[in-house]
């Protein structure tokens, strides 16, 4: 009777395994896996909310502005707070960006296996620096 209980959670560990292993799989950049380094930088995204829609009636460059602030403050901090929590709970450094609604992570890949487990997040990209390259303008 042990080991046919035995039997039966490893199989329902292993199913809801896969399936949860699926989900979170779909939400990681392809590019990201492909690191060869112990340490990934990445992107960590969150759905944003479509607030310039709400800004058609008020009044006044200054009040939109803080309008806007606010609802990207408040729509980031809610989005973002389950993974802050677990960010911070394993003493791991991390940049908010409100604009975007992103997070940027520098972790081990068990990390980053984990955050894209959350529901709320939308997709881990790998974080690439972009170059720009200096022009020099012409003086007469």
């Amino acid at each position: 009777m042990l080991r046919l209980r035995y039997t039966f959670l490893l199989i329902a560990g292993f199913i809801s395994f896969q399936l949860f292993s699926q989900d979170y799989i779909s939400k990681i950049d392809p590019l990201l896996l492909k690191n060869e380094s112990e340490t990934y930088d990445y992107l960590v995204q969150f759905e944003s909310d479509n607030i310039s829609s709400l800004t058609t009636r008020i009044k006044g460059k200054e009040a939109k502005g803080s309008f806007v602030f606010n609802q990207l403050k408040y729509s980031t901090d809610k989005s973002q707070k389950r993974v802050i929590n677990y960010l911070k709970s394993i003493k791991l450094e991390y940049q908010s960006y409100l604009i975007a609604n992103c997070i940027r992570v520098k972790s081990d890949l068990n990390t980053l296996i984990t955050i894209a487990g959350f529901d709320e997040v939308q997709q881990v990209v790998n974080n690439f620096n972009i170059s720009v390259p200096r022009t020099q303008l012409e003086t007469d």
